[in-house]
């Protein structure tokens, strides 16, 4: 059965996933068999202003937002119970009914309710005055809005590196050219292109480009460094209760799609180059027959 060309992406790509996934398997919110209706995915505030209290939601995970005493920003996970059920263990333990009413989200016990709207991400953890507690995780400032700088690039690189996806990727060689076949059989006429293609086009030098503005774009320098000391000891499961762990885990399953997604987009960039080479090759032989 052939391919199409994003199943021939996600199959070298989802060498990252796997390698990025590893971390994964420490516990997340609720029973991996169970997942909340995707319609109250998103990210949520509560509309009573006298509570500080915001809510990131994906089928697989739920993750609440609040402000400790102290003015720290922290954020915990509750327990998935069915498709509409959550229970929580922080501040008052309950379990939770969701409903969605008018556009917002209705968290609802057997005697309250509290209705919370859709925001940005950028707004988690923020002020009235539009600054920040301590820790928000998606801080809009100035310093977010700057270009990719080289120093952050080489940060990620070497995190690239110390998490394994640089070594699994190198392991992976002649893969593509594989998957090309079964994309399109013909092309083992010229498997000598083929291979010349994958050599010149995914080389780690030019894929590793393609894929670090993913983490740079939602890390700081500091939180880099952590996730790269997290890699460096081992992967010691305390990481997850820092706040750059439980952020990292909470990003991960976004970073796991845009790492599929950046390998489809690098594809559809380079497959063309491979069949300019077969056009010009072919010619090649025309003319000197």
């Amino acid at each position: 059965m052939k391919l199409t060309i994003f199943k021939s992406i996600a199959f070298v790509f989802l060498i990252f996933t796997v390698v990025l996934g590893g971390c994964a398997s420490q516990k997340t919110s609720g029973s991996h068999n169970t997942t909340l209706s995707d319609e109250f995915s998103g990210v949520w505030a509560n509309t009573n202003s006298q509570y500080s209290n915001w809510w990131v939601i994906t089928p697989k995970s739920i993750l609440n937002y609040g402000i400790y005493p102290n003015g720290i920003c922290s954020g915990t996970y509750a327990e998935i119970l069915d498709k509409n059920k959550i229970k929580v263990d922080f501040g008052t333990q309950a379990q939770l009914e969701l409903q969605l009413f008018n556009g917002f989200l209705i968290f609802k016990t057997n005697d309250d309710f509290a209705a919370h709207k859709k925001i940005k991400k950028s707004n988690i953890c923020k002020k009235d005055n539009d600054e920040y507690y301590k820790n928000a995780p998606y801080q809009d400032s100035f310093e977010s809005k700057l270009p990719f700088v080289v120093n952050k690039e080489s940060i990620v690189f070497k995190l690239l590196e110390v998490n394994g996806a640089k070594a699994f990727f190198e392991q992976s060689k002649g893969q593509m050219a594989k998957v090309m076949y079964m994309t399109d059989p013909t092309l083992k006429s010229y498997s000598n292109l083929v291979e010349k293609w994958e050599l010149q086009y995914f080389k780690w030098d030019k894929v590793k480009g393609s894929l670090a503005p993913i983490y740079a774009e939602k890390f700081s320098e500091q939180e880099l460094h952590e996730i790269i000391a997290f890699y460096n000891d081992g992967k010691n499961e305390h990481f997850f209760n820092t706040f750059t762990g439980n952020k990292f885990k909470s990003l991960l399953p976004e970073i796991n799609q845009e790492f599929t997604l950046s390998g489809h987009k690098y594809m559809t960039k380079v497959k063309p180059f491979l069949y300019e080479m077969i056009e010009k090759s072919n010619k090649a032989i025309k003319s000197n027959s």
